[in-house]
């Protein structure tokens, strides 16, 4: 029997997949690879023991569901010491896996220790390089631990997968991975996200992410205002209670919403026309990819990530800078142009390289290859 075994992150669950609305975006893959047979089971080690009655409740509609395993702490949420010690305690069980996956590199220890504990081939897949982002955060001890992961980890694997070719070009760099490295940018539901024909370049512009300094946020706002544009902004985090006084100082309207399933964030896009994504740093941003899929007209900062998806001027906008007065004139210009064009190109773009099936072929031959 082919099982795959999915470490999640340290700490999360698909509980907390589905209280962020992002469980039915972050399963699709792996409900993907059951549907085509390229494993028979999946098997995921999460930190959660209420992903059980999750699973459960969820093969109910979905027979796919039931073809998912967890390994789970018995009650309650694990934590630190789960992530060694369930994987010592369910050995038997993930030694009978085909392949070891993890989501993240947090959490890639418990994965890690899998891979010299069983001898199973370990495919290490990261979306962002940690360590930088920690540094791009000015968090040196947890840069500097989360390196020690990265380097450890990719010296383990038997497979690395990447999604940005800034990640590969870090790691090529350094020696390390050599000849294990995949790039393999992440994929979008291109039937959720469908693509939109109208476009009221008057309306409200959308913005989705985490509240947190990297995001840049504040600078939105105030680019919103200077553009004279009102804002739907999505998401939550440590910088709302900042965000929400700042709005009510401004002279547009900015709606908050907290949170939101992937599905229903799908028909919230469609409704309006700009997407900004205005970050200081990123991985290969997810949302923008869900934006471009849509047909929105997207602006963005000029940063690896974001320039792998935004060619200037054809599949969307990028600002001239970070502050809210770059933000302002790349929405001046998007609306200035009111190019709906612009909108197709970017689902061409995504339909292309960033669908579904496109993705599964991708990572289903990695796995070949380690048959």
């Amino acid at each position: 029997m082919h099982v795959l075994t999915l470490f999640l992150s340290a700490g999360k669950s698909l509980t907390w997949w589905d209280s962020e609305g992002l469980l039915s975006r972050e399963i699709l893959l792996y409900l993907e690879l059951l549907r085509r047979d390229t494993f028979d089971r999946i098997q995921i080690f999460t930190y959660d023991a209420a992903d059980r009655a999750l699973v459960a409740q969820r093969a109910a509609g979905d027979p796919l569901f039931g073809r998912i395993d967890l390994i789970a702490p018995t009650s309650g949420r694990g934590g630190a010491a789960w992530s060694i010690l369930g994987v010592m305690r369910h050995r038997a069980a993930i030694a009978r896996s085909r392949v070891l996956k993890t989501n993240q590199i947090s959490g890639a220890w418990a994965a890690i220790l899998a891979r010299l504990l069983t001898g199973r081939p370990l495919v290490l897949r990261m979306g962002y390089v940690l360590s930088r982002r920690f540094t791009l955060n000015g968090q040196r001890l947890k840069a500097s631990l989360a390196a020690l992961v990265e380097r450890f980890g990719i010296a383990c694997a038997t497979r690395v997968i990447v999604t940005s070719r800034e990640a590969a070009d870090h790691f090529a760099r350094k020696g390390m991975g050599q000849g294990r490295v995949r790039l393999l940018p992440t994929y979008v539901d291109t039937g959720i996200f469908a693509a939109k024909t109208d476009y009221d370049f008057d309306g409200p512009a959308i913005a989705v992410g985490r509240m947190r300094p990297q995001k840049n946020l504040p600078e939105l706002l105030r680019g919103c205002a200077n553009a004279g544009v009102a804002l739907t902004l999505v998401g939550k985090g440590e910088q709302e209670g900042e965000l929400r006084a700042l709005a009510d100082t401004l002279p547009v309207p900015v709606t908050f919403i907290r949170s939101i399933d992937n599905a229903d964030l799908a028909a919230l896009m469609a409704r309006h026309c700009l997407f900004i994504l205005p970050s200081l740093h990123e991985g290969l941003p997810k949302v923008l990819i869900e934006a471009m899929a849509t047909g929105l007209v997207c602006i963005g900062t000029p940063i690896p990530g974001i320039t792998d998806l935004i060619e200037d001027g054809v599949t969307g906008y990028l600002t001239d800078g970070f502050d809210a007065d770059a933000i302002a004139r790349a929405i001046g210009r998007a609306r200035s142009e009111r190019s709906g064009g612009i909108g197709g190109a970017a689902r061409a773009r995504i339909e292309q390289a960033f669908g579904l099936g496109v993705y599964a072929d991708a990572e289903a031959a990695i796995y070949a290859e380690l048959a």
